[in-house]
């Protein structure tokens, strides 16, 4: 929230684009307009034409179904750096770091944030490069990820129900799962595993292994931090290392939440 001061400020629009962000970033879930209005309070009229203005800028996301709202993306890319340094980054760095080393293939650490994946960090493998798009601040589908769908399969029946109503599946490869119970099927065989797969579902020629980061409070409630993996290229994707990847995977992945506790 924008601090009181004695100066003449410029531009009060801008403290109230504030209020938005600031009530937007505190909320658990995507808000309506009306309640962001009651929560500002703001006019209908007012939030609506400054919702619009932050939403042309990406510093705010409309989803055009339900007609919500939530903190964009470029805002967490213009923080990506200081995201990279953030405590879960710290926390864990070590033992992804030794992910990596062990097989010099590429490891990614994302937050789960706003119903996507953010990545924050990335150890990159010094053989030919596996993933040409990623980078630190780049934002992930959750259905079509590996980190997205190891994050999709620890969500309750009603956050999950709420994700697949208001989110279009649209194909990114030949092998993207848009199919509803074919994805429910995919996240029970992830819940039973423990880890996910990436069959060149988000990027043509990269298979991933990713399994996600919990904490549970001291009141038994789960958190769902965010997730990792580690990608290769598809032509080196035999039986023999996949089975190495993923029993590497979920000892990580153990090693990681325990530590929380």
């Amino acid at each position: 929230m924008a601090e009181t001061t004695d100066k003449k400020l410029y531009g009060t629009v801008l403290i109230k684009a504030d209020l938005i962000l600031e009530y937007l970033f505190e909320s658990d879930e995507p808000q309506a307009l009306a309640s962001i209005a009651e929560n500002t309070g703001l006019t209908k009229s007012t939030a609506s034409k400054i919702l619009d203005t932050l939403e042309h800028i990406g510093y705010v996301i409309k989803n055009k179904k339900n007609r919500t709202y939530s903190i964009g993306f470029k805002l967490i890319k213009y923080s990506s750096k200081e995201m990279s340094r953030m405590d879960l980054e710290s926390h864990i760095h070590d033992q992804l770091e030794a992910l990596h080393d062990h097989f010099d293939e590429t490891v990614h650490l994302g937050v789960y944030q706003n119903e996507k994946i953010v990545t924050v960090n990335k150890f990159q493998s010094s053989r030919p490069v596996v993933c040409i798009s990623s980078a630190i601040g780049e934002t992930k589908d959750l259905y079509s990820s590996g980190m997205g769908k190891a994050v999709l399969a620890e969500l309750d029946d009603k956050k999950l129900i709420n994700y697949i109503n208001n989110h279009d599946f649209v194909a990114k490869t030949d092998k993207t799962i848009a199919n509803t119970q074919m994805l429910l099927s995919e996240l029970e065989e992830i819940r039973q595993l423990g880890y996910s797969v990436d069959d060149e579902e988000n990027e043509e020629g990269v298979y991933c292994i990713g399994a996600a980061i919990t904490n549970t409070t001291a009141s038994g409630q789960k958190i769902i931090l965010g997730a990792f993996s580690i990608s290769i290229p598809i032509f080196r994707a035999n039986d023999e290392l996949l089975k190495e990847l993923s029993q590497a995977i979920l000892q990580v992945k153990e090693t990681i939440n325990a530590s929380f506790n």
